[in-house]
């Protein structure tokens, strides 16, 4: 007589054992045996023993399954938020290029521009995330500057002296 629930231990992955790990994966079921009696051929209701559905999560084609669609899953979610960005991008771009003087190249490496910029953007914005973020690039370019010019009033540097770069020494070598 044929044992039921040995099947699954098998090497090859079966279309019920796939549907259980994608709920797994893409639903966040962590219900393990009911995920094993959804893989299980024959009755769904039926209680398997706790090291059947150990074994065969622990099993080697499972763990492969899981860690494939996982990483189908984070493809597809980064491919999502290039996207999202890259519109962002665009959109800021064609903001932007809408709002230039005259539409010649602009170089915002330098400060004054970066400023002028971003108060353009804080000004033009339609959403207030978007205003919320150019303020907070302003402040922190505030707070930077300040920063800056509190070390410069700060930092002194000593460097030493060789014996024969001193005053002293000159002076004593001069009278000997």
């Amino acid at each position: 007589m044929p044992k039921t629930g040995l099947g699954l231990i098998n090497k090859t992955l079966t279309d019920r054992e796939r549907a259980a790990v994608a709920l797994h994966v893409f639903q966040g079921v962590t219900d393990w045996a009911l995920l094993y009696a959804i893989a299980q051929p024959g009755a769904y209701d039926r209680d398997f023993p706790r090291n059947s559905v150990s074994t065969w999560k622990n099993s080697a084609k499972i763990r492969d399954l899981i860690r494939d669609y996982t990483a189908a899953q984070d493809a597809r979610e980064n491919a999502i938020k290039t996207a999202a960005f890259e519109e962002g991008q665009r959109v800021l771009i064609e903001r932007a290029g809408a709002d230039d003087n005259g539409g010649s190249m602009v170089d915002y490496s330098d400060p004054k521009n970066q400023l002028r910029k971003l108060n353009l953007l804080v000004n033009s914005a339609k959403d207030p995330g978007e205003v919320l973020d150019a303020l907070k690039v302003i402040i922190a370019g505030q707070k930077d500057d300040r920063q800056a010019a509190r070390e410069g009033r700060q930092v002194r540097a000593y460097l030493p002296l060789l014996c024969y770069q001193c005053p002293l020494y000159e002076e004593k070598r001069k009278n000997i």
